[in-house]
């Protein structure tokens, strides 16, 4: 009995040590975990303000690095992007300048450009400044409209003279223009390359004067306007006398060759020779009508004039010119001889004609090429007057 309760005693004792070792340990764990614990947080605190300073991005997946790349693109494209200007409006109480729209910058003007563009830092955005240039347009006379197209941008900008403008390099369609005067259109450049300020003047033509009636008439027959024409030639003489003979002239060439009207055409010319009786041009145009209509002796009294008349003709038309009167007399001799029934006399205008020619072939100018085809009619003709002379 003894034997048993001691053997008893001694398990409790056994089971009494074990459970105290083990209070111990767990003791022990727990002390050991707190102390984990607080150097972690420590070690968090110093990686926080380490990324303060240092920023270290964490590992990420693939799918998290094609949507970050994604996003950068977007944000470059962006960057890139130039962005819209808004539409430009001037003052016209401080510059008279009422702008429209503004001009299109030239290539290297007032762009952005996207510098050091990465996965990890934004892009630095630089400027660049734009160039402009000072215009200064006058006009005479003063308070004219003027208004400027860019050819290669389309802007415009439109004022009044005189005008101070600043614009963008391009070239310009200048047009001013007042009432009761020929509006003036004219391009011009206006270019760093060129000068710093441009400044243009325009001199403007009334319409009712002499030169202003001859410019609008020339206008008119450029556009092949001949009843026009002939309404601006013929208000000249009411304005100048004295430059009526011009009118006449144009007017007389615009009905030989234009309206087909042989007698309206003698009448002008020989019109214009009551204003300016040594006229060449008069004279000469007079008898290229005059054998039009077959009249063909005084179409040579009238270009025989001419020859008188050489000394007034300017040295670098005059041996075309010479060239043209032989021609013209070897024709009116060509047209006798073929109805001249008298064989005497046929044969002696035959000979004057084939003189006529043959003076033409070795004084017409070589470089002009408007006269071979005269040439050909010419050679064609002296043929069959050699074969026809008895």
């Amino acid at each position: 009995m003894r034997s048993i309760v001691k053997d008893f005693n001694l398990g409790l004792v056994i089971m009494a040590v074990a459970i105290l070792f083990c209070i111990t340990q767990c003791t022990k764990k727990q002390e050991s975990d707190e102390v984990s614990t607080g150097a972690d947080s420590v070690k968090t605190k110093n990686s926080v303000m380490q990324t303060t300073t240092d920023p270290v991005e964490p590992p990420i997946s693939k799918t998290e690095s094609v949507a970050a790349k994604v996003g950068i693109a977007n944000k470059r494209t962006k960057t890139a992007e130039r962005p819209k200007e808004p539409v430009a409006k001037v003052d016209q109480a401080d510059t008279g300048v009422n702008t429209d729209e503004q001009l299109a910058e030239p290539d290297a003007a007032n762009r952005e450009v996207a510098v050091g563009v990465s996965e990890t830092a934004p892009p630095v955005v630089r400027k660049e400044a734009r160039v402009m240039h000072s215009v200064r347009i006058e006009s005479n006379p003063s308070g004219a409209r003027v208004v400027l197209k860019g050819k290669r941008s389309g802007g415009r900008y439109e004022g009044v003279t005189p005008l101070d403008i600043q614009v963008n390099p391009d070239w310009y369609n200048i047009e001013v223009s007042k009432a009761n005067y020929i509006p003036n259109s004219k391009s011009e450049l206006v270019d760093v390359k060129t000068r710093d300020k441009v400044e243009i003047h325009r001199q403007l033509i009334a319409d009712d004067g002499v030169e202003g009636l001859m410019l609008q008439a020339e206008r008119a027959e450029a556009e092949e306007d001949w009843v026009n024409a002939v309404q601006y030639y013929e208000r000249v003489k009411s304005v100048n006398k004295a430059q009526y003979f011009a009118a006449q002239n144009r007017m007389g060439i615009i009905y030989l060759n234009h309206e087909d009207d042989l007698e309206k055409a003698i009448n002008s010319f020989k019109e214009g020779l009551k204003y300016k009786k040594n006229d060449y041009a008069l004279h000469f145009n007079l008898a290229q009508a005059y054998y039009r209509a077959q009249d063909y002796n005084i179409a040579i009294e009238s270009v025989n004039e001419v020859s008188r008349l050489k000394a007034r003709i300017p040295p670098a038309k005059l041996p075309g010119i010479e060239a043209d009167i032989v021609f013209l007399i070897g024709n009116c001799k060509y047209a006798l001889f073929r109805n001249e029934t008298d064989i005497q006399t046929k044969n002696k205008i035959g000979y004057q004609a084939i003189q006529a020619y043959s003076d033409f072939i070795d004084q017409a100018p070589v470089t002009l090429a408007q006269y071979e085809e005269k040439k050909k009619v010419a050679l064609e003709a002296l043929g069959k007057i050699r074969k026809d002379v008895q």
